[in-house]
C-alpha cells in the first residue's frame, strides 16, 4: 500500500503542472467563412511570433499579423474558407528564443450566417463596386456622354402622330394586346434615363419577334413569382440554389423591361408567401431585383458610352469602339449581379446549407451580357430600317431625388445590419449617398479651374475610385485592429474618395456648361 501511495503521490506532482497548464489553455469557438483574430502579447513582437492554426488533415495555416499597437499587442488575421474542414484545431506559436508553444484551442463550427461584411477583402469588394457605380453617376455628367442617338423601330405613340382605329377583330385585339400594353406602360412613363434604357434595351426583342417582345415581360413577371414560390419551397433564399437566380437574370439582361416584371413579380410573390416580415428580408427582396435589374441597366448605360474614352477625335470616324464598349460595360453588369447577390448575402441567416455565389456563376453572367451586347451590334447597328424613327436621348441628369434617397436607405438599412449601431449607420449612409445629392447642384463657372485641361474617362475614373477602396483596406489591414473595427474604418474611409470626385465632376460640369448666378442666361446673343 505505501508503495501504491508513493507511486501514485509522485504521479500528482508530475501530472500536475501538465493539467494546470492546460486548463490555462482558453478554448475558443470559430465559425467559418470569415475573418477570425486573435490578439497575443509578449513574445509576439520581441521573439517575432509566427502563429498558426494546426490540426486535422490539414496543412499548417500561418496567420497575418499587424503592426504592434502602444502596448505591445499584435492582432493576427486568419480568414477561414467557407468549406474549411470542421472540427477542433490548435492556435500554435513559434518564435526565436521561445519554443513551439499552444496558446489555444478551436472548435471550428458551420457559420450561422454567411458574413460578407465580417471578412475585410469580401467587405472591400462590396465597397468597390458601390464605388464604382458612384463614380459612373458623377461623371457621366460630362458632356461628351450626354447625348446617346438612338434609332427605334418600336411603335412609341407620339402627339404628332396620326390616331388609327383599333382592329374591330376580336381575337386579333387579343393577340396584339401584350404588345400594347408594353407600349402603353413605356409611353405612361416620364422622359427620363429609365425610360430610355428600358425602350433601348428592348429594341433586339423588337427586332427579332412583336409576339415576342409583348409577351416577355409575362414571361419575366411569371418567372418572378416562381422564384419566390421556390424559395419558399426550399424554406429560405439560404437553400436555394442560384441556378433559378442566373435564369431569371437571363431574361432581365435579354430585355431590361422583361427584368423590371420579373423583380416585381418576385417581390411580390415574397409577400404573398409570407417571406417578408422584417427590415432584413426586405433588404434581401430588394437586393435580390436589384442583381437582375441593375446588371442590365449599368450594362446598356456603358455600352454607349465607354467607346467614347477612347475613339480619336482625328480619326473622323462617328463608328465607336464597339467591341471595348461590349466587353467592358459586360464586366461592369457582372460585378453589379454580384453586389446585388453579395448584399444579400451579407445578411442571410443560414438554416441548413449556405448560399454560394462562385465566380462561375458572375462569369456566366458577363458571358450572357457580352452575348447580348454583340447581339445588338449585329442586329441592330448593321440593320437599315424604313420606319425607324429618332428616339436618341439627352442625359439632363443622372438620377433623380428618389433614386438619392433610395441609395440612402439602403446603405443605411444594410450597415445597421452590419454594425447594430444607428449613428455609424446614418454618418456612414449620408457619405456614401452624397455623391448622388451633389449629382443636383450646380456651380458658378470657375476660370480657377482649368477643367478642360483633364478630358473626362468614365472607366478609368471609376477604376480609379474602386482602387482607391482596396489601398485603404490594405493598409487597414496592417493595423492592430479588431474585425468590427477595420470594418468601420474601411466604410468610413472610402467613402470620402467618391464625395471629392462629385464635387468635381460637378465643378467640371458647370464649367462645361459655363452656368453662371450673375449671367442671364436668358439672354441669346446673335
Amino acid at each position: 500500500m505505501k508503495l501504491k501511495a508513493t507511486i501514485l503521490l509522485v504521479l500528482t506532482f508530475i501530472l500536475t503542472p501538465t493539467i494546470a497548464h492546460a486548463f490555462d489553455i482558453p478554448l475558443l469557438t470559430w465559425e467559418r467563412g470569415r475573418d477570425q483574430q486573435v490578439v497575443l502579447g509578449g513574445g509576439a513582437y520581441t521573439n517575432g511570433w509566427k502563429v498558426t492554426l494546426e490540426g486535422g488533415s490539414v496543412e499548417p495555416i500561418a496567420f497575418s499579423a499587424s503592426a504592434k499597437n502602444a502596448a505591445g499587442y499584435i492582432v493576427y488575421t486568419l480568414t477561414l474558407p467557407d468549406d474549411f474542414a470542421l472540427g477542433p484545431y490548435s492556435i500554435v506559436t513559434n518564435g526565436s528564443g521561445s519554443p513551439r508553444t499552444v496558446v489555444a484551442g478551436v472548435n471550428i463550427i458551420a457559420a450561422r450566417t454567411i458574413g460578407e461584411s465580417s471578412r475585410l477583402f469580401s467587405l472591400t469588394l462590396i465597397i468597390s463596386i458601390v464605388i464604382f457605380l458612384s463614380g459612373i453617376v458623377s461623371t457621366i455628367r460630362a458632356r461628351k456622354y450626354l447625348y446617346i442617338p438612338f434609332k427605334s423601330h418600336q411603335v412609341l405613340p407620339r402627339l404628332t402622330d396620326p390616331i388609327y382605329d383599333e382592329p374591330t377583330n376580336f381575337w386579333l385585339r387579343l393577340e396584339q394586346a401584350p404588345y400594347r400594353i408594353r407600349v402603353r406602360s413605356l409611353t405612361s412613363l416620364s422622359q427620363s434615363l429609365l425610360r430610355f434604357l428600358l425602350i433601348r434595351e428592348g429594341e433586339l426583342a423588337h427586332r427579332l419577334s412583336k409576339g415576342l417582345y409583348g409577351t416577355l415581360p409575362l414571361v419575366g413577371f411569371i418567372a418572378g413569382i416562381l422564384t419566390a414560390v421556390t424559395v419558399k419551397r426550399n424554406d429560405g433564399i439560404s437553400n436555394t440554389a442560384m441556378t433559378i437566380f442566373i435564369a431569371v437574370a437571363a431574361i432581365a439582361i435579354f430585355d431590361a423591361f422583361s427584368g423590371v416584371l420579373a423583380a416585381l413579380g418576385f417581390w411580390a410573390g415574397q409577400i404573398i408567401t409570407g417571406q417578408v416580415t422584417n427590415v432584413q428580408e426586405v433588404l434581401i427582396t430588394l437586393a435580390i431585383g436589384f442583381a437582375w435589374v441593375g446588371s442590365s441597366l449599368f450594362t446598356a448605360l456603358l455600352r454607349e458610352v465607354i467607346a467614347r474614352d477612347f475613339t480619336s477625335k482625328s480619326s473622323g470616324s462617328d463608328d465607336p469602339l464597339k467591341l471595348l464598349g461590349v466587353i467592358g460595360s459586360s464586366i461592369v453588369g457582372g460585378g453589379v449581379f454580384y453586389l446585388g447577390h453579395a448584399l444579400a448575402n451579407s445578411v442571410i441567416n443560414i438554416d441548413l446549407t449556405a448560399r454560394k455565389l462562385s465566380w462561375v456563376d458572375v462569369a456566366l453572367i458577363v458571358a450572357l451580357l457580352a452575348i447580348k451586347g454583340f447581339a445588338d451590334v449585329l442586329v441592330i447597328s448593321r440593320s437599315e430600317a424604313h420606319d425607324a424613327r429618332d428616339e436618341s436621348f439627352y442625359i439632363a441628369r443622372t438620377n433623380s431625388p428618389i433614386t438619392a434617397f433610395a441609395v440612402f436607405t439602403a446603405v443605411f438599412g444594410f450597415v445597421y445590419l452590419w454594425t447594430q449601431s444607428a449613428g455609424r449607420s446614418l454618418f456612414i449612409a449620408t457619405i456614401f449617398s452624397l455623391p448622388y445629392f451633389l449629382a443636383f447642384i450646380r456651380f458658378d463657372k470657375s476660370s480657377f479651374l482649368r477643367t478642360e485641361r483633364l478630358p473626362r474617362n468614365i472607366l478609368l475614373e471609376s477604376l480609379i475610385l474602386s482602387g482607391l477602396a482596396f489601398a485603404i483596406s490594405s493598409q487597414i489591414a496592417l493595423k492592430p485592429l479588431l474585425s468590427e473595427q477595420r470594418a468601420d474604418w474601411l466604410l468610413l474611409l472610402a467613402g470620402i474618395a467618391p464625395v471629392i470626385h462629385s464635387i468635381y465632376s460637378a465643378i467640371y460640369s458647370s464649367n462645361e456648361q459655363k452656368f453662371s448666378f450673375t449671367e442671364n442666361q436668358e439672354i441669346i446673343e446673335p
